[in-house]
């Protein structure tokens, strides 16, 4: 984290080194395109291995809602995530 601005600096810099590498090789748009790309499925498979995490510690019965198998069409998309 950053030391007054509270932010998580060092990725913030990676993510900015690799958008500068790449956008050297490849067009501007299909840079922007990627990064966004990956930004989404990274934060989408945290979100849901932190579901999972949390209703393996929490319990059913921690949620609001029900559902039957709920962790199956989690698993299924980090499956086909990794698939491709």
């Amino acid at each position: 984290m950053h030391a007054t601005k509270h932010f998580p600096d060092i990725s913030a810099n990676i993510l900015c080194a690799i958008a500068f590498v790449f956008s050297l090789l490849f067009r501007l748009k299909e840079v922007i395109v990627a990064i966004i790309a990956m930004c989404i499925l990274v934060q989408f498979i945290g979100q849901t291995i932190g579901l999972l995490l949390l209703a393996e510690r929490k319990g059913q019965q921690h949620f609001t809602w029900k559902m039957n198998l709920f962790t199956l069409p989690t698993l299924l998309a980090i499956a086909i995530w990794d698939f491709f």
